[in-house]
């Protein structure tokens, strides 16, 4: 994220690592799914419109990321998840953080 991002959904004050590495911080009950929010995230690390880059599908089921990450059982352990999407490696976490790594 750019620090300039007007996205509701992404916390501006998003950790750049200066290494090709972002963090973000979401809320996942004021977003409207975290896989959108993994799409925005990896569209601003790359540089890219979200429109031009490819499907979250290619990679991974939008919706079972979403229902893995906002349906877990309190005090259950932390559900965190990786994949690759679009040259980056992507984790994400139960909690609202996005990790966007660019593999290239």
């Amino acid at each position: 994220m750019t620090g300039n991002d007007s996205s509701p959904s992404t916390d501006p004050r998003g950790e750049d690592h200066g290494n090709g590495g972002y963090t973000v911080h979401c809320d996942w009950k004021s977003v409207d799914s975290p896989s959108s929010a993994v799409v925005r995230a990896v569209a601003d690390v790359t540089g890219r419109e979200v429109t031009s880059i490819r499907p979250l599908y290619d990679a991974i089921d939008p919706d079972a990321l979403d229902r893995f990450l906002t349906h877990g059982k309190p005090g259950a352990r932390p559900r965190t998840i990786s994949f690759r999407f679009e040259r980056c490696k992507v984790t994400v976490d139960a909690e609202g953080r996005i990790d966007v790594e660019r593999l290239e």
